[in-house]
């Protein structure tokens, strides 16, 4: 079998350095953005013991699976029947009696220059990603 030079000089020219570059945004710690916080029961606990008791009789909380598709989104994803919550940096929590879809998807943004930005709005969005965290509600 003969291999002509042009098809491998095509091959790692071309081919190879594509894989390779794509391959840093299939998993959200090579993005370079910040990732979405998420919380469980315990954090809940500790960080905010007031708003846990408000929920915990009613309440389990867990991490999200939290997925980071070619650096354009930022999709949150509970296993059912639990719902998407989300808690804001003051403790506000919000468990909707319908819940929020999931998956929870956090769409027209990029990631650049380390910050997720949204498309067609100058500026980061990091402030609002860093605000809110989300976690699977599961009634008890």
């Amino acid at each position: 079998m003969r291999v002509s030079y042009s098809s491998l000089f095509f091959f790692t020219l071309v081919i190879i350095p594509s894989e390779v570059n794509m391959a840093p945004c299939a998993i959200g710690d090579d993005c370079g953005c910040i990732k979405r916080g998420s919380f469980d029961s315990a954090h809940l606990e500790t960080a905010f013991p007031q708003t846990y008791a408000q929920f915990n009789s009613t309440y389990t909380f867990t991490h999200p699976v939290i997925t980071y598709p070619d650096c354009e989104a930022i999709i949150s994803n509970c296993t059912a029947p639990a719902v998407i919550t989300v808690l804001y940096e003051n403790g506000t929590l919000i468990v909707s009696p319908k819940g929020m879809k999931t998956p929870n998807v956090l769409s027209g943004i990029y990631c650049g220059d380390a910050e997720w930005r949204m498309q067609g709005v100058g500026g980061s969005v990091d402030f609002n990603i860093r605000s809110v965290n989300v976690s699977c509600a599961l009634k008890r």
